[in-house]
């Protein structure tokens, strides 16, 4: 039993690809894989699954999300259920209990399970992946701590705001605490005291999130936009720097990117929003988001580095600049914003070391080891 039914229907795709490019004329050994959010999230978790080894030579990993990533299949974590009883109890609400439960579910138009996934707001949070000990057996994160991923090059990163959109939607302290009805409640109908146990719990340390809260200004206070830039690094910025740092610690090329570029508007308030890069990596536009005059110039850069990296595994292309591999001992990335927007160095990152050692708790936690004495 697995449960990862959605991975496994990716690793079918990608044996039909390598068994059948050829005939289009591509090649089999230079598959590269990509995607964003979701998508890149499925990057991670086809990293870090032994079903699919060998079946490609390079991955990216746009903002890869923080969905579920640590759901496990037989075992509560955090704020999860297990992905057994989980499904177990929706099952039971839906159609009733067995005999017959199998042949009911199975019965249900398509239309009428989406509306009971939507209607059920606990269920629908563990509609993930789950580490199965086979397809998955650990978190793609803590696979990256052990360095049992896939050693392919790597390009990753995220953008300056990512959960400009997504906090109003979220419990304060992620989507693996509580629901969409506390955050739709609003943060002024929070208990700051209740929240902070939840940080606690997630973090496994009083001390820790004293040193969150300060290196997170208002969060304390359930600001929103203090709850906005903890999120955006808690569901996007840390994974991508973890995964990052411990795939470039162990030899394997590793390429790095800070998305920043703005809505031209003065009236837009979402920043660099997530899955805005989307739109420059496939040249496309969205009406409701106005284009800057110079947004074509990192729309050609974007698209040349993707292009070049799927072709030599190399993000550089004639003409711009060189794009040197991440060294966690010096860590630069590369930089994607409009050419006539100010220029800046590394994005301020407070929170990250503590974000990291949040992982590093949760991997102990999750893996049957006594996680290390805390304060």
């Amino acid at each position: 039993m697995s449960g990862n039914y959605g991975l496994l229907d990716q690793i079918a795709a990608l044996e039909w690809v390598r068994e059948n490019i050829a005939s289009f004329g591509g090649d089999p050994d230079r598959i590269t894989i990509f995607g964003e959010s979701a998508g890149g999230q499925a990057v991670l978790n086809l990293m870090t699954s032994p079903r699919s080894r060998g079946l490609f030579a390079a991955a990216i990993a746009q903002s890869p999300s923080d969905s579920g990533r640590w759901l496990h299949l037989d075992r509560p974590v955090l704020g999860l259920d297990s992905a057994l009883d989980a499904g177990k109890a929706f099952a039971a609400s839906l159609v009733g209990p067995d005999p017959g439960q199998i042949d009911r579910l199975r019965a249900i138009e398509p239309e009428v399970l989406s509306d009971a996934y939507r209607a059920e707001l606990h269920a629908g949070r563990h509609f993930y992946p789950v580490v199965d000990g086979a397809i998955l057996p650990t978190t793609p994160m803590t696979a990256f701590s052990h360095g049992s991923q896939t050693p392919v090059p790597f390009m990753t990163g995220y953008n300056a705001d990512e959960a400009s959109l997504l906090a109003e939607f979220m419990h304060p302290a992620g989507p693996e605490f509580g629901d969409r009805e506390t955050a739709l409640a609003g943060a002024a109908s929070m208990d700051p005291a209740a929240i902070r146990a939840t940080f606690e719990q997630s973090f496994g340390s009083t001390l820790r999130v004293d040193q969150l809260m300060v290196a997170y200004p208002g969060l304390a206070d359930l600001e929103p936009e203090a709850i906005e830039r903890y999120l955006a690094d808690h569901l996007f910025g840390v994974h991508v720097d973890h995964a990052s740092r411990q795939h470039a610690a162990a030899g394997h090329p590793t390429y790095r990117y800070h998305f920043r570029s703005v809505p031209a508007s003065p009236k837009q308030t979402v920043g660099a929003y997530h899955a805005a890069e989307i739109f420059h990596v496939f040249d496309s536009s969205l009406p409701l988001v106005p284009e800057a005059p110079d947004g074509h110039l990192l729309t050609r850069d974007m698209g040349d580095r993707w292009f070049a990296f799927a072709a030599t595994h190399r993000p550089d292309s004639p003409g711009r600049p060189e794009w040197p591999p991440y060294d966690p001992a010096d860590p630069h990335h590369m930089v994607f914003d409009r050419p006539s927007s100010a220029p800046a160095l590394n994005p301020a990152e407070p929170g990250l070391d503590l974000l990291r050692q949040r992982i590093q708790y949760l991997n102990e936690l999750t893996s049957n080891r006594e996680p290390a004495a805390t304060v």
